[in-house]
């Protein structure tokens, strides 16, 4: 009788168990995550190319490191260009460097600054 009730208490503690230890094995190795306000970010490929990365609606943060050092992420939305009207627009999107803000993971949080240069362009 006592066996019945342990096993009674017993399975469902396992079974408890095993849910928890799916759930948590199921967010491992994920290559991007969502903050609060709904933006996925994460490490883009480096073997994909910019305009992949662009066209991709699969992440809003991207990782990168800050000139000062600090790992955080840049938004989509602030290397995102819109198509140059002219030869001499597209001559000054291509030749000129800028910076963008680094943000942590909560896409607020401005943690320091990443600069786009020519070199970074073609790196993608």
């Amino acid at each position: 009788m006592k066996n019945k009730k342990s096993l009674k208490l017993f399975l469902p503690v396992v079974l408890a168990l095993i849910m928890i230890v799916l759930i948590i094995g199921s967010s491992i190795g994920k290559s991007e995550n969502i903050n609060k306000n709904g933006e996925k970010y994460g490490k883009f490929p480096t073997d994909k190319g910019l305009n992949q990365l662009l066209e991709s609606d699969s992440l809003d943060l991207i990782a990168v490191v800050a000139t000062n050092g600090k790992e955080g992420y840049i938004k989509k939305t602030d290397i995102e260009v819109s198509v140059p009207s002219s030869p001499e627009d597209a001559a000054t999107y291509v030749s000129e460097d800028y910076h963008v803000n680094v943000y942590k993971s909560d896409g607020e949080t401005v943690i320091g600054e990443f600069l786009i240069t020519q070199a970074v362009l073609e790196m993608y």
